[in-house]
């Protein structure tokens, strides 16, 4: 599929839509099963949304990693993006310790 909306510099994706620029290292796709989160490339993950391509925001990315709407992510950007990144999904967690709990007892 062509996206016409991306160009390759240097190997790594660029978007092309306005006057805008931001290093995207992979996009995520509403219909596919998102990429694993990691400090160093939570801030570098795009979304085509709206005919428009932008940024992931912290808020979704925290979504992704399964934390609620009312924890609190670090006020600058960069370090919530790390904060979110270096963490492991909430959700994986829970199912893992369920099924730790039913198979002790």
């Amino acid at each position: 599929m062509n996206k016409n909306y991306l160009q390759i510099v240097d190997s790594k994706y660029q978007p092309v839509a306005g006057n805008f620029y931001f290093e995207v290292y992979n996009f995520l796709d509403h219909d596919k099963i998102a990429v694993t989160l990691v400090a160093s490339d939570a801030n570098r993950l795009g979304i085509y949304h709206h005919n428009r391509v932008r940024k992931i925001t912290h808020r979704e990315a925290a979504r992704l990693q399964g934390f609620p709407e009312n924890f609190y992510l670090h006020n600058d950007d960069n370090k919530a993006y790390y904060q979110i990144g270096n963490s492991v999904s909430i959700n994986v967690v829970k199912a893992v310790e369920q099924e730790l709990i039913l198979n002790i007892m």
